[in-house]
């Protein structure tokens, strides 16, 4: 057992009071969990805020919205500073969209933290070795030369850890990253950022 799994599709968000046990179980267990899209709609509730989309592209541009959904929930709810020791890992998708997300939740948020005492830190304070993103294809700059430097705002570097989503029909490989990074980002990525969640030090990719 490796950690807690849960689905992206919810009736309330993650930050809900109603959400607690499972967090303190996780944290009392000493594992992570992992949010993921689960792709029935039968008696399921749907993968985006606003409901099912109709076609794919809409479904694979908008659903990584409803993982930012949760997170910023999360931060202003103040599950994060009620569990210091949580790690949640968000599967499939959104470290494109964090830092623009966490900017303008930082912007708002910095001359209103009396609102939430709760919560009194910075919302970007509550990224770093907290929240993980498994994601495969990546949108952004892909091949411009300041990839590196995308990578590095907001401590993305620090939190992508790499999927390949194999066997569905547009996996990727290590190759596939852009070439622009450094070593030492393709090292967190493929492997460094996931030992330190899981505990896997000796298996660190290059």
């Amino acid at each position: 057992m490796v950690q807690v799994g849960l689905p992206l599709q919810t009736q309330m968000p993650y930050g809900r009071p109603h959400f607690t046990p499972i967090w303190r179980a996780a944290c009392d267990a000493g594992l992570p969990v992992a949010v993921h899209w689960e792709m029935g709609l039968g008696i399921t509730h749907p993968p985006t805020p606003s409901g099912p989309a109709r076609t794919y592209a809409h479904h694979a541009a908008y659903t990584p919205m409803t993982y930012i959904w949760h997170l910023l929930n999360m931060i202003a709810e103040g599950v994060f500073e009620s569990f210091p020791d949580l790690k949640i890992i968000w599967g499939d998708g959104a470290i494109d969209m964090i830092t623009p997300f966490i900017w303008r939740m930082d912007t708002f948020g910095r001359p209103h933290l009396e609102q939430t005492p709760w919560a009194p830190k910075m919302p970007s304070d509550y990224l770093k070795g907290r929240n993980y993103f498994v994601q495969s294809r990546l949108d952004g700059p892909r091949a411009a030369d300041f990839a590196s430097e995308w990578l590095r705002m907001t401590g993305k570097e620090d939190m992508l850890m790499f999927g390949s989503s194999y066997p569905d029909w547009q996996f990727i490989s290590p190759e596939d990253l852009p070439p622009a990074w450094s070593d030492e980002q393709r090292a967190k990525v493929l492997g460094g950022n996931a030992s330190g969640v899981f505990g896997l030090e000796h298996l660190v990719l290059t």
